[in-house]
């Protein structure tokens, strides 16, 4: 739903890989098959309401509370509420929109939202361990986030320092890598500080 399918792809979804070479991202972009962002929802919609704050958001909140609590059913409700809610939150969004121009998706059902849920990558059962469940947290925040709260995905990116983002190693380029940490710029000397991201306990 959130993203429509290159008009080459024939019906196969068709990301941008970041690790792969500029030349070989050229290549892609040109050729008509990778997918973009849903025009519908997102940048032709005028009906797009502001955003302060979401059900989602609150959910995942709640699973991250109670996982450091050790209350672990309560957790996975939240958790997989917050999933629930967010794929709602966009079919509500392309509901909203006076623009068509994106091909309408497939229908959302309990039942699929079910088998997301149970994918072995999303499985709340799955995970092992406290780590494991938080960095699904983590993740799923990230991509309720996605590009329509930036502010709130890069802060909690550098609060909790999940998900691991993978990305090209630039070796023509004096900084190879994105900051991991957030960097700002001295004005006074030509250098760069980093200020160090910590994973900071939170209450609700």
């Amino acid at each position: 739903m959130f993203f429509e399918l290159g008009e080459g792809a024939e019906g196969e979804y068709i990301g941008l890989d970041p690790v792969l070479s500029s030349s070989f991202q050229t290549e892609l972009i040109g050729s008509n098959t990778m997918a973009i962002y849903n025009r519908t929802i997102l940048s032709r919609n005028q009906y797009f309401p502001g955003m302060l704050i979401n059900a989602s958001q609150i959910h995942f909140m709640a699973a991250e509370y109670y996982l450091k609590a050790g209350q672990d059913a309560q957790a996975k409700e939240h958790y997989e509420s917050g999933v629930r809610e967010s794929i709602h939150y966009y079919d509500i969004l392309r509901d909203m929109s006076n623009n068509l121009i994106s091909p309408e998706p497939m229908p959302i059902t309990e039942a699929g939202i079910d088998t997301y849920l149970a994918d072995a990558d999303i499985s709340w059962d799955a995970a092992t361990g406290h780590m494991e469940k938080m960095r699904l947290i983590a993740e799923q925040k990230w991509l309720h986030f996605n590009v329509v709260q930036p502010n709130e995905n890069w802060a909690e990116l550098r609060r909790i320092e999940m998900p691991d983002l993978v990305f090209w190693e630039d070796q023509s380029n004096q900084q190879s890598l994105p900051p991991a940490g957030g960097f700002i710029l001295v004005q006074s000397k030509p250098t760069i500080r980093k200020i160090t991201s910590r994973y900071r306990p939170m209450t609700i």
